[in-house]
């Protein structure tokens, strides 16, 4: 898909995710287009490859692919990992059956720190991108840059532990270390799925 096409599909998905489908002008807009001919070719160019279906009508277009959940990486469910920062594709199911709004995406679980709380090693972990979450929620993290997905919890002059689902597995003590939240644990999906 050449760039430009890539920053038409982008929109178009986006606005679909959102509730609103757009008209060529609206596309033109959010791209930097001014000719709507222009526009038109490229979403031509998007339907020839099955990517869209333009109907004719006036918020016409529709998205054939792309509106499922992005697979950014893996996220450890054990001793943290590096995260792979790169999407490999889409798992093709709609976001909305687990957040009805914010960014969904998945990471493929490996390790098994999570077991009792059901999820398992292989598992793809949905999350809502946030930068908070709250005391008890399972959130996907990174400590000093490395991923891990465990439940969040806060203690006492709001010391902060990440505790696993496993007996065999300490709680991780952050302390001054460096934290960052990647996101809440919204549901998972287990079993082999098609990458788009």
């Amino acid at each position: 898909m050449a760039p430009r096409e890539s920053e038409i599909f982008r929109a178009i998905v986006d606005a679909c995710r959102g509730g609103e489908p757009l008209t060529v002008r609206e596309i033109g807009r959010r791209v930097g287009l001014r000719s709507p001919s222009t526009v038109i070719r490229h979403l031509r160019a998007l339907a020839d490859k099955g990517l869209i279906e333009i109907t004719g009508k006036s918020r016409g277009v529709r998205v054939l692919r792309g509106l499922g959940i992005p697979l950014v990486g893996t996220i450890a469910a054990g001793t943290p990992i590096e995260p792979l920062p790169e999407p490999l594709g889409e798992l093709r199911i709609d976001p909305r059956l687990f957040a009805s709004s914010g960014d969904v995406v998945a990471l493929r679980v490996v390790g098994d720190s999570m077991v009792d709380a059901g999820i398992l090693d292989g598992d793809y972990a949905i999350i809502r991108r946030q930068l908070e979450v709250e005391d008890g929620d399972i959130a996907a993290v990174t400590v000093d840059g490395e991923g891990t997905l465990k439940r969040f919890s806060r203690g006492p002059e709001r010391t902060i532990r990440l505790v696993a689902a496993n007996r065999r597995f300490p709680p991780i003590h952050v302390g001054d270390r460096d934290l960052r939240i990647f996101g809440k644990f919204v549901g998972l999906i287990r079993g082999s799925l098609p990458l788009s």
